[in-house]
């Protein structure tokens, strides 16, 4: 089982500059074996990816029905970005090993594909011939809320 969502430090500053909007741009997860530094970590290519194969592609897997919205009812000014459930099935061979789960914005300029955060299931696994490994999200991968006024 993951651990709770980890947002690398540089990603509130990335979405407040407009290197990432999450309500349009395409974002994407990968799976790493690599332990990720949470402080230096921006872009993709600062956190290696495993290999390609047997049902696992470079890039890892495209999000859909990504959403970054503005919670329902109170309190206010509490964000939320979300996406559907999705999964990877191993075929033909494993896939892995793997320990982080990394969720990735292919974001504005050069080098565009910025870190947003990663899940760490505690200790390498391996997805088996003919197993799938499904990532259910429940309540959104994280949320920004608002100071509170005075």
């Amino acid at each position: 089982m993951a651990s709770s969502f980890i947002v690398f430090d540089r990603t509130v500053g990335n979405i407040g500059n407009g290197n990432v909007k999450l309500g349009s741009d395409t974002c994407k997860a990968y799976l790493s074996n690599t332990t990720p530094d949470k402080e230096q970590d921006q872009y993709k290519s600062d956190l290696a990816e495993i290999g390609a194969g047997n049902g696992y592609t470079a890039g890892g897997v495209t999000l859909t029905s990504v959403t970054w919205t503005q919670q329902a009812g109170s309190p206010q000014g509490v964000w939320v970005f979300d996406s559907a459930d999705f999964s990877w099935t191993a075929s033909g061979g494993s896939i892995g090993p793997a320990q982080y789960l990394v969720i990735y914005a292919l974001g504005a300029g050069s080098p565009n594909e910025f870190l947003l955060g990663y899940a760490n299931y505690g200790s390498a696994f391996t997805i088996t011939d003919g197993n799938q490994l499904l990532v259910t999200v429940a309540n959104g991968y994280f949320e920004i809320a608002a100071a509170a006024g005075s």
